[in-house]
């Protein structure tokens, strides 16, 4: 049985809905959102977003890195003796429904603000899927702060179990956080841990995606 891969998602960007009266607009950029949310070096969300372990039946544990191309492609990688060795199982993205504005190229929102936003994953079509089909699955999101990875006050944590994973599927999962009016200021990220049960053992894997601001105006 391959079991559950846990993948902090590295999902750079919590999504915010607007959670109060007005259309979304583009924060200043002034002296007090630079003050506020400059000085930290943010993470692309391309590269290493995250890690993995591959727990076999023999209980032999494989561990490695998890890639994210531009396409969402998400590709684990592992030493093998002098090579490394890549294999593509499934796309994933995030997309952000309705920030406040942005600052940087990054999406920004207002404590009290509810974030809105969809995860997109995808089972990798190129999988030889009658060896490879999905027993279990799960998925827990977690909306952090960055860079320091303590969980963003509020209802921040979410689970969905089981989560259904078909063949050749593409999956779209909904998601709200809102933001507590003493939500501290600064940047904060969500976390995708996704865990996985095949016939020949478990997968786990975690990725961070694009980060978002906090702030109160």
């Amino acid at each position: 049985m391959l079991r559950s891969i846990s993948l902090v998602i590295m999902i750079l960007g919590i999504i915010f809905s607007l959670g109060c009266s007005g259309s979304p607009a583009t924060p200043g950029q002034n002296d007090e959102l630079d003050k506020l949310l400059g000085g930290v070096e943010l993470p692309s969300p391309t590269g290493v977003v995250g890690s993995y372990t591959f727990t076999a039946n023999d209980g032999s544990i494989e561990t490695g890195q998890v890639t994210r191309a531009e396409d969402g492609t998400l590709t684990f990688m592992t030493e093998r003796g002098a090579s490394a060795y890549n294999l593509s199982w499934f796309n994933a993205s995030v997309e952000f429904l309705n920030p406040r504005g942005y600052w940087n190229g990054y999406a920004v929102w207002y404590t009290g603000d509810t974030v809105e936003y969809e995860v997109y994953l995808d089972y990798n079509r190129g999988l030889p899927l009658n060896n490879y089909p999905i027993l279990y699955a799960k998925m827990t999101t977690e909306q952090r702060f960055y860079p320091s990875g303590v969980l963003l006050p509020g209802d921040s944590v979410e689970v969905w179990d089981p989560l259904e994973i078909a063949p050749y599927s593409n999956n779209v999962i909904y998601d709200e956080y809102y933001i507590p009016t003493n939500c501290p200021h600064g940047w904060g990220s969500t976390i995708c841990i996704i865990n996985i049960a095949f016939m020949y053992g478990v997968l786990d894997f975690e990725i961070q995606y694009l980060v978002m601001g906090v702030w109160d105006p």
